[in-house]
């Protein structure tokens, strides 16, 4: 998935006609924002904050040098790539348990790829905090 992801990336830098209207723009940094502050307030433990900025900062910073993207767009794709519609909940009729489809409103979408998105961090073993982020992005 990673790999496809990076492809993906080269394929749009290669465009020469690559362009986002203003109105997607300012939609991607008001977004992408919320999506920073959670991601810092994720990865942060024992309330040191200014350690979650600098690992999420050099995570955005080489992921942003390996795809020539802006930051905002690069979070705003990732959690876009990562978000999910429908949600299996179980429910109890009479005895028994049946497994069934519910949607998923737009706060737990992002909780859900942020969750994701920590829980692929924590499968890297071996290199820094920085580093693991950027490669499961």
């Amino acid at each position: 998935m990673v790999s496809k992801m990076r492809q993906d990336i080269k394929k749009l830098t290669q465009k020469k006609n690559f362009k986002i209207n203003k109105q997607q723009q300012k939609n991607q940094n008001m977004f992408s924002l919320l999506l920073y502050k959670k991601l810092i307030g994720l990865i942060m433990k024992n309330g040191k904050k200014n350690l979650a900025i600098k690992i999420v900062n050099g995570a955005l910073k080489k992921v942003k040098e390996e795809s020539n993207f802006p930051i905002n767009y690069i979070l705003y794709n990732v959690f876009n790539a990562l978000k999910t519609s429908v949600e299996i909940r179980k429910v109890k009729v009479r005895r028994s348990f049946h497994l069934v489809p519910f949607p998923v409103k737009k706060e737990r979408k992002t909780f859900l790829a942020s969750k994701w998105i920590i829980a692929s961090i924590k499968k890297i073993k071996k290199k820094k905090n920085f580093r693991k982020i950027s490669y499961s992005s």
